[in-house]
């Protein structure tokens, strides 16, 4: 069944250490999964086609939306004053692509804020992009 994005629920440690929701300061989530893989592909490979064998798996998070500076207080805070970027600690993640209703799927974990941007065009609306690098396993589960 498909769901709409605009349920999205998107939540990240704050620089209390709480999961703080910044899905109202969001309008986009990319959630990539990927493995690296290792190349095998020998000289006169039949068929000269590569090959490889899978190695680890690797998950992030990016985050964007208009800037606000509730939101730049949550994850401005933690990268710019001693916080994830400058310190190495891991932040708490949480993402219901379908929402936050009891029974919907979610995603958590403990992720590293890689970058933390924000742009602010002459004539346009000012805008921020957040990646977090996920450390260990993302957990899948439900919202209780």
């Amino acid at each position: 069944m498909a769901v709409h994005g605009r349920n999205t629920d998107i939540r990240v440690d704050n620089p209390s250490g709480t999961l703080t929701d910044i899905s109202q300061y969001a309008d986009s989530v990319d959630f990539p999964s990927d493995i690296s893989m290792g190349e095998t592909t020998g000289y006169k490979a039949p068929g000269f086609a590569r090959t490889y064998l899978p190695g680890l798996n690797g998950r992030s998070i990016t985050i964007g939306g208009k800037w606000d500076a509730a939101l730049d207080a949550n994850l401005g805070v933690i990268a710019n004053n001693g916080g994830v970027l400058n310190a190495g600690g891991s932040i708490s993640f949480q993402f219901g692509p379908a929402g936050s209703t009891s029974g919907n799927v979610r995603y958590t974990g403990e992720c590293f804020l890689q970058n933390y941007r924000v742009n602010d065009p002459l004539d346009g609306v000012v805008t921020y992009s957040a990646q977090l690098m996920i450390t260990g396993q993302a957990t899948r589960d439900t919202y209780p």
